[in-house]
């Protein structure tokens, strides 16, 4: 069990150590609006049995960028793979977390992935998240939050948010 710690803190530590001031703008305002993210890192950390099984994680970060290319901050995502279930591929509970220079986003979601613990094999499909909270700009967000691959790799996050200010 050391070891699989000693891991995920390999793993986690390049994630974390974004730099927000590298942001040449802020996200939008408190309304629907589209970004694309690229991927910087992903990983599979084995925390149980060898190959998928109930609690090993997914791990990884992206940056985000507008339409313009300008870029607005980053994602961190950690997915948790649970028990199978016989109606779907093999469930993960993933949250995703988005950091701006004008505030943040937290969206989480259930969704299936066909191979778990291939940290650069993505969901074939669109996936749904609810957005369960924010700060600064996005203070007390909700809304969804759908994602989908472009035909270039990278993932457009299509957000319909309410803030309450």
């Amino acid at each position: 069990m050391k070891y699989s710690r000693v891991v995920l803190a390999a793993l986690l530590s390049p994630m974390l150590a974004g730099n927000l001031a590298a942001q040449e703008a802020d996200a939008p305002a408190c309304e629907a609006f589209k970004v694309l993210g690229t991927a910087e890192t992903r990983g599979f950390v084995d925390l149980g049995d060898v190959g998928p099984t109930g609690g090993d994680q997914r791990v990884g970060r992206y940056k985000i960028f507008d339409a313009d290319g300008k870029e607005l901050g980053v994602m961190h995502f950690s997915s948790i793979v649970m028990p199978k279930w016989e109606s779907r591929e093999r469930p993960v509970m993933t949250t995703l977390n988005f950091a701006f220079a004008n505030g943040s986003l937290v969206a989480t979601s259930v969704i299936g992935l066909p191979k778990p613990a291939d940290p650069d094999a993505g969901p074939d499909e669109d996936l749904e998240y609810a957005v369960t909270g924010g700060t600064g700009d996005f203070a007390h967000a909700s809304g969804t939050l759908i994602t989908r691959t472009t035909d270039n790799g990278q993932r457009e996050m299509s957000f319909d948010l309410y803030c309450r200010h």
